[in-house]
């Protein structure tokens, strides 16, 4: 459970099928490279999961010991750390997500809820939001609102626009998103952008694909 994403369900093999397949940033094709090899080096000592890789790269000094261990190089480690790291979504200001009730995010401030985790953790329950409702004075539908958005910021690469052309598409959750289609989210998308002009530059099937996979990394924590 929680915000973000829990690295030791992820077991190395299924990281190195993942990696194989993924379209990675030019800095990070290196990757790629000799990838069965490096990978087989990694797990012989005794790497199961991402949450023990990055355990074992946790400094300098510790990718330093670890490479001279298992030989793969350094610079390998670091940038496979990096990678890894990406997969991580970094909480929002909830200021910062479009079209939202800003009356409903000033009174959450006040009560430090201003962030997409601390509201994400505010909100986990109908009872919850309830409380937040009654002591706060805001409006059920709005919160429940910046509850979702919140919930879907934890989808890595998905930036406050992303949040909100998701939403927009009716399939509103982690969990939603995780049980969709990758083209009929793409495709709703697509709709979303077309009728309400979000600025996204540039939306690319690939781009709804990586929204659907990591969301099935993630948690269904919130009762809805």
């Amino acid at each position: 459970m929680g915000y973000t994403l829990d690295y030791d369900r992820i077991e190395l093999g299924h990281y190195l099928e993942q990696l194989t397949k993924e379209e990675l940033l030019p800095s990070r094709t290196a990757l790629k490279k000799q990838i069965n090899k490096r990978f087989t080096a990694i797990s012989r000592q005794g790497i199961r999961n991402l949450s023990e890789l990055r355990s074992a790269l946790r400094s300098k000094a510790h990718v330093s010991e670890f490479s001279s261990e298992c030989g793969v190089e350094p610079e390998y480690l670091c940038l496979l750390l990096n990678q890894i790291n990406s997969m991580e979504a970094t909480p929002m200001q909830l200021g910062v997500l479009p079209d939202v009730d800003f009356d409903a995010v000033s009174k959450l401030a006040k009560e430090g809820v201003d962030t997409t985790r601390a509201l994400f953790e505010a909100g986990l329950t109908r009872e919850k939001r309830k409380n937040l409702v009654q002591h706060l004075g805001i409006k059920p539908k709005s919160l429940l609102e910046l509850v979702k958005l919140s919930d879907l910021s934890r989808i890595p690469w998905a930036g406050a626009v992303c949040c909100r052309v998701i939403y927009e598409t009716g399939i509103d959750t982690v969990a939603k998103v995780a049980s969709t289609n990758e083209d009929l989210l793409y495709l709703r998308m697509q709709y979303v952008l077309k009728q309400l002009a979000y600025p996204i530059k540039r939306l690319r099937p690939v781009d709804a694909q990586r929204c659907v996979k990591a969301a099935r990394q993630l948690t269904f924590d919130i009762q809805y």
